[in-house]
């Protein structure tokens, strides 16, 4: 796919740049929910009763750091190092909440590299940034629309949820426990120290947003 003629300007703390192994993706028609932009290759793998699987390709996302109380203000604050990078979707957050209610949450935001760019990305410039490599993914999407990740050597293992409209901080904290309580009634195993958001539309899209809230499993 012909990369977008727009971009997007990420103010961020720390920049790293993520590297799936394994082969390159190519392009590919997009699901709905993702608009007209670049999104991750998947195909459906499987299902469940409240399920579905989704087997990923490899991939390359470029990541941010941030260290704050607040996942609105985290994912929005103007720190010291700016990238462009043309429009994809989605926009994932990794989440490791604090221990406490006045400490803070660390935020890892990604930005999937667009299909013109996967085979020769952009290096990093900054000393801050690195390159860790991960594996191919596979992606179990849920019926109510959340989503629980696991990562193995080989595979990212992921349960979705999937839920719509503008999300806050409170959206993506609900819905994370609504799949914890979905999980609790199957022998899934996974790491609840953290869990991924993912947003697919820009903050100009006012109809049929699409939200999905992932953890990993063990």
């Amino acid at each position: 796919m012909a990369p977008r003629q727009f971009t997007m300007l990420i103010t961020v703390l720390v920049v790293t740049v993520t590297v799936a192994s394994a082969k390159p993706m190519q392009a590919r028609d997009e699901p709905t929910f993702c608009k007209g932009l670049d999104c991750p290759d998947f195909k459906p793998t499987g299902s469940g009763e409240d399920y579905e699987v989704r087997a990923y390709s490899s991939a390359k996302w470029v990541s941010t750091q941030v260290i704050d109380l607040s996942y609105d203000k985290a994912v929005k604050k103007d720190l010291n190092f700016c990238l462009k990078v043309p429009m994809t979707a989605p926009v994932t957050t990794r989440v490791i909440p604090a221990p406490g209610p006045a400490c803070e949450n660390n935020f890892t935001v990604s930005f999937f590299v667009p299909f013109a760019d996967q085979d020769n990305p952009p290096m990093p410039s900054n000393d801050k940034v690195f390159i860790p490599h991960y594996k191919n993914s596979q992606l179990m999407s849920g019926w109510y629309r959340l989503v629980f990740v696991c990562l193995s050597f080989v595979y990212l293992f992921a349960l979705l949820k999937v839920f719509h409209g503008f999300a806050k901080q409170e959206d993506w904290i609900a819905n994370a426990e609504a799949l914890k309580n979905s999980l609790a009634n199957t022998t899934a195993t996974y790491d609840k120290s953290f869990y991924y958001t993912a947003g697919y539309d820009s903050p100009f899209t006012i109809f049929s947003r699409h939200n999905e809230v992932w953890f990993f499993a063990t």
